[in-house]
């Protein structure tokens, strides 16, 4: 099960976001609610970090993805679980990791 993501909803225009917002950046209102994120997505664009910056030298090579949740915002986080040469655009994510430390998996269904 993946985990669960919380954001924002403008009452005012519908727009959703993630991370929490105090004031929509779409129309600029100051009336959000919480919103809740299965945490399921699918892989927008991705990169494959081989030159990492100082302190995560022993990562490299690891991808940092854009994924386009099911509820629609786009979250930036880690894919793990999957060789980065396996990895594809369209590829059905789920998050692992909760608001703090926010990382991706491969979908089990994928996953052999």
């Amino acid at each position: 099960m993946p985990s669960v993501l919380t954001g924002s909803a403008c009452s005012s225009c519908g727009e959703m976001f993630y991370l929490r917002r105090q004031v929509c950046p779409r129309c600029g209102a100051t009336t959000l609610a919480d919103q809740t994120f299965s945490g399921k997505g699918d892989v927008y664009s991705y990169t494959i970090i081989s030159e990492p910056p100082a302190g995560f030298e022993a990562q490299a090579p690891y991808t940092v993805a854009l994924v386009h949740l099911a509820e629609g915002p786009y979250v930036t986080a880690r894919l793990l679980g999957i060789d980065p040469q396996a990895i594809f655009t369209g590829m059905a994510v789920e998050a692992t990791g909760g608001d703090e430390r926010l990382t991706f998996r491969p979908r089990r269904s994928l996953v052999a």
